[in-house]
């Protein structure tokens, strides 16, 4: 089983930059199952939840916004 590096992980604040929106509306997101969400090494309870920057890239191209 690979592990995905921490490299790979955003915060969702990073992601709520990246698509121009407030972070409550990534936590929306997360909750609708429309981002993936991953636990950072090292980290334990809702703090150390991170979206992977493949779903960003898929949840950006259906919500019609550039792929960066």
């Amino acid at each position: 089983m690979s592990r995905t590096g921490t490299h790979d992980l955003l915060t969702f604040e990073e992601v709520a930059a990246a698509c121009g929106v407030h972070k409550a509306t990534i936590r929306r997101a997360v909750k609708a199952g429309e981002l993936v969400v991953m636990q950072a090494p090292g980290t334990t309870g809702p703090r150390g939840r991170r979206v992977t920057v493949a779903s960003l890239k898929a949840y950006q191209a259906r919500q019609g916004r550039k792929v960066s």
